[in-house]
């Protein structure tokens, strides 16, 4: 599931929260491609799924507060997908349906049982990854990238989220915001997001051609330098100034960088986080960042199957005590939403954005038969209160509209941008 140049590491993987941030095409995945496809049991895969959710799914159906379920629900559900036509499933209705499957017919059967079974789990975001694509994202031999940081919106829909600076993406103008449609001629439709990643990444110094919201560029792979941080100052007609800092994750280290730019600034009427591309992390250091700003009490929690509550609680060090603007869109990962979430315990820090669904759902992933990589919801992040973000809103106390920044921040306010148009005029900067 994610890195500074090698954010799709295998650690970061097992903790990503939300399986569509599985992102960036600009980024290094080290891992042995596969030329063959694993054997594929129905029998031992069937058994390998029940283990895993009964070892990592956040909700085991036995818990007062969970919602209802039952493991014949889901296998119903796998076998509506397939055009069967039940109300009552079981395992053993699965398994003689994928039984009478041709070979050549078995691994596609079971791909869309498998996404009917999991899209029918009542909590979180839960996913698998295909070896056919793997493969693709695993490649050591395409480990150059364009700079372009996508997310899967829905099935076949992958939106352009960032390009980093001094890419390839970067100097062809590339917009975010909108959708890539072919890489090198073939349609994305059918592909998933590790297919994606893995064909526009390759050898460095050769060329993707690339199709998105209706235009086309060829780019020219490189190794691309991920800046995590960007920054820039406003000036207030009072001669003070605001600090902007684009935050691009919370992956290790990113609670020292921001403590280090606070640090070697002057002083500042005000701060300004925006947390739009903040695509990628650790949840961990999502509070980690979070503290820097919180002088006491809760931050929140990370609660995971099977294992104790992890409390994480604010220490007295705080580097800034004005005012905090914070920026939240709907395409911000869970990560940027964990340190939303911890850093509103403190009365000094403002939210921006609309309202919408939380998430704050962990990952947990672990490899079953047929060489397939299950990413299953494995943990929940909780507020202070311990109520999952994902049923306990975050309070916007601003309301903007929702937009994906297209231009790089610039040292005045943007007036394409509605957060940026609010702050110039909360902070009598128009």
């Amino acid at each position: 599931m994610n890195s500074n140049n090698l954010l799709l590491k295998s650690k970061l993987v097992a903790r990503l929260g939300q399986m569509t941030f599985l992102t960036a095409a600009a980024l290094l995945v080290t891992a042995c491609s596969t030329s063959k496809l694993p054997p594929l049991d129905p029998e031992i895969f069937i058994s390998d799924l029940e283990k895993a959710i009964a070892r990592d799914y956040v909700y085991s159906g036995s818990e007062t507060d969970s919602p209802r379920w039952s493991m014949d629900m889901l296998y119903s559900a796998a076998l509506q997908s397939l055009g069967q036509k039940t109300e009552a499933g079981s395992r053993a209705a699965l398994l003689d349906y994928l039984k009478k499957m041709r070979p050549e017919e078995l691994r596609p059967a079971l791909y869309t049982a498998l996404r009917g079974f999991l899209n029918a789990l009542p909590v979180g975001k839960n996913d698998f990854g295909k070896p056919e694509s793997l493969k693709w994202a695993r490649d050591p031999d395409r480990s150059a990238g364009v700079g372009m940081v996508l997310r899967m919106t829905d099935p076949g829909k992958f939106l352009i989220l960032d390009c980093l600076e001094g890419s390839a993406a970067h100097r062809e103008n590339i917009q975010s915001g909108l959708f890539l449609e072919k890489v090198d001629g073939r349609e994305v439709g059918n592909m998933d997001l590790d297919e994606v990643v893995g064909r526009i990444r390759g050898p460095a110094d050769s060329e993707v051609k690339i199709n998105y919201g209706g235009r086309s560029a060829t780019l020219v792979r490189t190794e691309v330098v991920f800046r995590n941080i960007v920054n820039v100052s406003w000036n207030l007609p009072d001669e003070s100034k605001v600090e902007y800092i684009l935050l691009r994750s919370t992956v290790s280290g990113t609670a020292n960088q921001v403590q280090g730019l606070i640090s070697g600034l002057g002083p500042r009427k005000a701060l300004i986080i925006d947390l739009r591309k903040l695509h990628q992390g650790d949840f961990e250091e999502s509070f980690r960042t979070a503290d820097l700003f919180v002088g006491s009490g809760r931050l929140g929690s990370m609660m995971m199957r099977n294992e104790p509550i992890r409390h994480f609680d604010a220490d007295v060090d705080r580097i800034y005590t004005g005012k905090v603007y914070l920026i939240l869109g709907k395409n911000s990962s869970p990560f940027a939403e964990t340190l939303a979430m911890a850093m509103l315990t403190s009365p000094d820090t403002i939210l921006m954005g609309q309202d919408f669904p939380g998430n704050g759902f962990i990952a947990k992933v672990s490899n079953i038969n047929g060489g397939i990589e299950l990413r299953l919801t494995g943990g929940l992040i909780l507020n202070s209160e311990e109520k999952p973000l994902y049923s306990a809103s975050l309070p916007i106390a601003v309301q903007v509209d929702d937009y994906l920044p297209v231009r790089p921040i610039l040292s005045q306010p943007d007036n394409q941008d509605p957060a940026q148009n609010k702050l110039a005029e909360i902070l009598g900067i128009k």
